[in-house]
C-alpha cells in the first residue's frame, strides 16, 4: 500500500505568497531539506516544459512563483507554486497543461509520495500544511 498526500488550495491574497515562501525556506534550512524556488515573471508568456529524464530541469517560464522542497531523500517534490489565478500547481502539471496548448483550467490534486521516506518526514508535511 502506497502512503501518499494529496493536496489542493488558492491563494485569497497573492500578496501573501512572499511570506510563505519564506517561512517554508526557513523551515527547510532549519531541517536542512533540500528546496528550490521559482520566480517566474507572470506577464511574459508561458512556454516551459521539463528536459529530458538525464536532465530534468524547467526549460521556458512556467508562469509559477512559489517554493517546491523535499524532505526526505528517499521522498518525493513537495510543489506549492502558484499561477497568477492563485491556483496551486505542480510544475509537472503546469509544463502539461502548455504542452496540450489548452486554455481551459484543470485545477487537478497534487500530490506526494511519501511511502519510501521516514515517518517523521510524513509527519513533518502534515504539520506544515496544517
Amino acid at each position: 500500500m502506497g502512503i501518499t498526500i494529496n493536496y489542493k488550495w488558492s491563494l485569497t491574497d497573492l500578496g501573501k505568497l512572499p511570506k510563505l515562501i519564506s517561512e517554508v525556506e526557513d523551515i527547510c534550512k532549519i531541517l536542512k531539506w533540500e528546496f528550490m524556488i521559482l520566480d517566474n515573471d507572470w506577464f511574459l508568456p508561458e512556454n516551459a516544459a521539463i528536459g529530458d529524464k538525464d536532465d530534468a530541469r524547467i526549460i521556458g517560464n512556467p508562469g509559477l512563483k512559489g517554493i517546491g522542497f523535499k524532505p526526505h531523500k528517499n521522498c518525493k517534490w513537495v510543489d506549492l507554486f502558484f499561477d497568477k489565478d492563485r491556483q496551486l500547481l505542480s510544475i509537472q502539471t503546469k509544463c502539461s497543461q502548455l504542452k496540450e496548448l489548452s486554455n481551459e483550467k484543470k485545477y487537478i490534486w497534487n500530490s506526494v509520495e511519501t511511502q519510501s521516506a521516514s515517518v517523521s518526514a510524513h509527519i513533518a508535511v502534515i504539520k506544515l500544511f496544517r
